[in-house]
């Protein structure tokens, strides 16, 4: 079973005034499968580049450090075509799977991989 993620992303501004070293801008990340997902915010330092991440609910039970990694890598991934674009909306698919083998070390990947269908196969029995 390919897991395709619906991605969703909404730049919601600055979240802090620009005081000449950093201003942080908030961007929602919201991705899963059907009603199972995670909704996260990602801050972004505009002067440094450093980035924060924030889970706001993750149906799929991820320990938080692959959560927040997993939000991280959908952000960038995904967050390219968006901003090329002149709106502060994006919604866009992706291969889950492919992405989530790329990127994470194996046993955390097929840890994750697990969690995630048996939160899509539990939510689809109901």
């Amino acid at each position: 079973m390919n897991l395709i993620f619906e991605v969703q992303m909404e730049e919601t501004g600055a979240v802090t005034k620009d005081d000449g070293e950093s201003v942080w801008r908030a961007t929602t990340v919201c991705f899963g499968i059907g009603d199972a997902g995670i909704a996260s915010e990602v801050l972004v330092d505009g002067y440094s580049g450093n980035k924060k991440v924030t889970i706001n609910r993750d149906d799929f039970g991820l320990p938080p450090r692959l959560a927040k990694l997993l939000a991280l890598t959908i952000y960038r991934s995904c967050g390219a075509a968006m901003r090329f674009h002149d709106c502060d909306f994006g919604s866009a698919s992706c291969d889950a799977e492919s992405l989530i083998n790329r990127v994470f070390y194996h046993a955390d990947a097929q840890t994750m991989l697990r969690k995630i269908r048996a939160t899509v196969v539990a939510m689809s029995r109901n």
